[in-house]
């Protein structure tokens, strides 16, 4: 069932598109949203039964919201444009053992960038305390992304009612006090909370399971809602955070051309979900505290592919890691998802590695 929602004639096209992401983790049964061309509606594509009036009451707060919020715009910073024919469409048998490949060459790759950073590796669990991301107000700002985790009680009684059939699981089932990584980052601040260090530069990397809640509809082999993520993460004094991540915004931007892809690098927010906390976005842009390489995909689209951020103070001061006392230290990491690195690969240059780029040749040699 389709619906189509008039927007207000004033919206410009990113404001349309703002609305449109939005009503992603607005309203559930959606299973399909687009702006129209001239951005004077949003259609969306019903799986059940809805309510018009909660709906169109919801497209107008939403069209009220970017019409008062202040925006500032991205800005590319570095663009690159090759042309590739799309590679053919491929059974997924074939497919799953060139991702395995792939796997060990892009974690191998990114290995070796942080080596260059002298990096000390780590591999930390899929779970961390939601005591310790409430310090990143993580729920707060991202609660459309949260998976929180459930767990049965120790309690004979009530596990052999389960297993007895007299109660289901759900009546059983309580919250417990941990979640699913949303990135590997959070084990870093949980690693270093509350300590001093000093004038020191810490380097770590670490690959990991996340998850993340994304709308079914959405999920694709670029969106998934459990991937790896490769992470360089850093605690060090401000000037040489920031040489950090332009060390290795510059090596993985090279790499990025050396693959034969298109894209570029931008300054970029994360996806703030509630209004009132739009200050953090613009926050973000103008004092440049995250940009992101986004690629072309040869089917058409575009899709993140990794980060490289600059938190200063910021999360450094919500777990108490200070480089003297009173003076929060400085931190910063770089995030890549190793699913879309591998996706790109293979829509781009096929399954066959004999036709892959050398450097992935290589690298699948090593590996």
């Amino acid at each position: 069932m389709n619906v189509t929602f008039p927007l207000p004639a004033q919206l410009t096209p990113a404001q349309a598109s703002s609305i449109a992401d939005k009503l992603i983790y607005g309203v559930e049964g959606i299973d399909g949203i687009t702006v129209t061309p001239d951005g004077d509606a949003v259609e969306l594509s019903f799986i059940a039964d809805y309510d018009h009036d909660v709906v169109s009451k919801l497209v107008s707060d939403l069209a009220e919201e970017v019409m008062t919020a202040r925006v500032r715009k991205t800005a590319v910073i570095r663009r690159h444009d090759v042309h590739v024919p799309d590679a053919p469409a491929a059974p997924q048998s074939p497919r799953r053992a060139a991702r395995g490949m792939l796997h060990r060459a892009y974690e191998q790759m990114f290995l070796e960038v942080a080596w260059d950073l002298e990096a000390e590796e780590r591999r930390y669990p899929a779970l961390i305390e939601r005591s310790l991301m409430d310090r990143s107000h993580y729920i707060d700002w991202f609660p459309q992304n949260g998976f929180l985790v459930d767990e049965l009680p120790h309690d004979r009684e009530a596990l052999a009612a389960v297993r007895r059939g007299d109660v289901s699981v759900d009546e059983v089932r309580r919250s417990s006090p941990y979640m699913l990584n949303p990135a590997v980052c959070f084990q870093f601040y949980r690693e270093f909370h509350g300590q001093e260090i000093g004038d020191q530069t810490i380097v770590v990397t670490a690959s990991g399971d996340c998850f993340r809640h994304e709308a079914p509809w959405r999920v694709s082999n670029y969106r998934l809602p459990a991937f790896s993520m490769r992470e360089i993460a850093w605690l060090a004094p401000a000037e040489t955070s920031e040489e950090l991540r332009t060390k290795t915004m510059e090596r993985v931007w090279a790499l990025f051309q050396e693959l034969g892809f298109s894209g570029r690098i931008e300054i970029a927010t994360d996806p703030i979900y509630h209004p009132e906390d739009s200050r953090i976005k613009q926050h973000q842009l103008l004092a440049q505290s995250k940009y992101e390489l986004v690629a072309k995909l040869p089917g058409g689209g575009s899709s993140s592919i990794g980060s490289f951020n600059n938190m200063r103070e910021a999360q450094c001061r919500k777990f108490d890691i200070s480089s003297h006392p009173g003076s929060a230290a400085h931190s910063g990491c770089a995030a890549f998802g190793l699913e879309r690195w591998i996706e790109l690969t293979l829509d781009t240059h096929g399954l066959d590695a004999f036709g892959w780029p050398d450097r992935l040749r290589e690298l699948v040699r090593k590996a």
